[in-house]
């Protein structure tokens, strides 16, 4: 009866390794396939396995036997893979390197309990498959974990205290299967007891896996709630800089129809060198107020107005350089405030951290000849606190910049030197704005 159970156990973890395995490795199962057909192809696949097991039994021809056995395992484990949405590539070599690891999970086991304890061998007893049967699956699974994690990239990604948490149970359990007094299992004493022990272990693999897996899935979820809580944080911020520049275009309107209303008078009152002078000052006064801020793109006019404003009441030198035609910048105005607003946050915040030397930022925002839109921004900063391993983030940071700029085909680098500097290059595609469009 036990050793049935062993055989029941060890099926049933198969099944899981591979489960978890391909769950890991191919990653998003069809949604059109219904849960009881997508758990029930896995569980066909280990019935046939196991038919195939009981009715090659009585083959006298090992060799034969074996190989047959080999092709049913990689013809089922690869019909498993269209149960995801994957590449065919990926769908072959997930098949592949499961049968290898498979192989190498039995041939591993066999040549440790053949090192640790070769008299096993001699004893004549059915629970001697189950045994090295459970023993090779548990090997299996961590290699299985290894590979997984390997494939995905994992290993840079989570903690370590992650990775030792997933390996650990298959090691320890692998340890006290071979510690345990194999040759008395064997000739019967304490069987039942270490046979058991031998299902707790297994139980234990797959829990094991099951918690750490979930634990995983509730600590994203809960980074994903504080991304969003920062991103909206970072939006209420750009809109409040939005509303500040309305207020300044606000107050342009409320001088500029007074401007209108004195004009008005000193042309009544046909005073001519007074209103040349008053011309004179009020275009200089309108120069030196909006010239810099008045691309035509409300965010670019919005962010730089409003951060120069802030720069000043710091105390932070800030300069500028704008040669922008609104109409071909080639990303909207979302990913603009994203991107424009990360850099001169990070600049700002940057500068307000150092203390060793006179601060001061430096932006230039262009659309080129060559149909380019380039951002380049530089600071001053602290050397001790940041460098090329540990950047300045703020915000969305600066793999949302990133993000943004590759899904428009650009690049984007910064570099630590004797100033940080940043630069964003994104090209023009949009036919429509560009100046030198393709000849067909």
């Amino acid at each position: 009866m036990t050793d049935s159970l062993i055989n029941l156990f060890t099926y049933a973890f198969d099944l899981f390794i591979i489960l978890a395995f391909y769950n890991n490795t191919l990653i998003r199962r069809k949604e059109n396939v219904p849960s009881f057909a997508f758990y029930g192809s896995f569980c066909l696949m280990e019935i046939l396995l196991f038919a195939n097991e009981m009715l090659t039994m009585p083959m006298s021809n090992d060799q034969y036997r074996q190989l047959l056995t080999v092709s049913i395992s990689f013809l089922t484990s690869y019909a498993l893979t269209f149960l995801y949405r994957s590449s065919q590539r990926h769908r072959l070599y997930s098949a592949i390197i499961f049968q290898f690891l498979a192989m190498l999970g039995e041939n591993i086991f066999t040549l440790i309990v053949s090192d640790l304890r070769p008299s096993l061998f001699s004893i004549e007893d059915t629970a001697l498959y189950g045994i090295m049967n459970l023993g090779s699956k548990v090997v299996l699974f961590f290699l299985a974990l290894i590979v997984s994690m390997i494939w995905r990239r994992q290993f840079s990604i989570q903690s370590i205290r992650y990775h030792i948490s997933l390996l650990a149970t298959p090691f320890i359990s692998l340890l006290l299967m071979l510690l345990t007094p194999l040759e008395d299992i064997m000739l019967g004493n304490n069987r039942t007891f270490f046979l058991c022990l031998y299902l707790v272990l297994v139980l234990l693999n797959i829990l094991n896996y099951r918690f750490i897996r979930t634990s995983l899935r509730q600590e994203r979820e809960l980074h994903k709630m504080e991304q969003m809580k920062q991103q909206l944080e970072f939006q209420k911020e750009k809109y409040l800089q939005l509303g500040a520049a309305y207020k300044t275009n606000r107050r342009l309107i409320h001088d500029t129809k007074k401007h209108y209303f004195i004009l008005q008078e000193y042309l009544k009152q046909k005073k001519y060198d007074e209103l040349f002078q008053y011309l004179k000052l009020s275009i200089e006064d309108m120069e030196n107020t909006y010239a810099e801020i008045n691309t035509g793109n409300l965010v670019i006019d919005a962010f730089v107005s409003n951060f120069k404003n802030v720069a000043q009441s710091h105390n932070i030198p800030f300069s500028s350089t704008l040669r922008v035609d609104a109409d071909r910048i080639p990303i909207d105005d979302y990913e603009l405030c994203v991107i424009l607003g990360n850099l001169l946050d990070n600049s700002f915040n940057a500068c307000r951290k150092n203390t060793e030397r006179l601060n001061h930022i430096s932006l230039t925002v262009t659309v080129s000849e060559n149909d380019m839109f380039y951002i380049h921004i530089e600071n001053t900063y602290d050397r001790d606190a940041a460098s090329p391993d540990n950047p300045l983030e703020h915000g969305y940071g600066l793999q949302n910049i990133i993000n943004i700029v590759e899904k428009n085909h650009g690049f984007f680098k910064y570099a630590f030197e004797d100033l940080f500097s940043a630069d964003v290059v994104i090209p023009i595609i949009n036919v429509k704005k560009r100046l030198h469009p393709p000849v067909y």
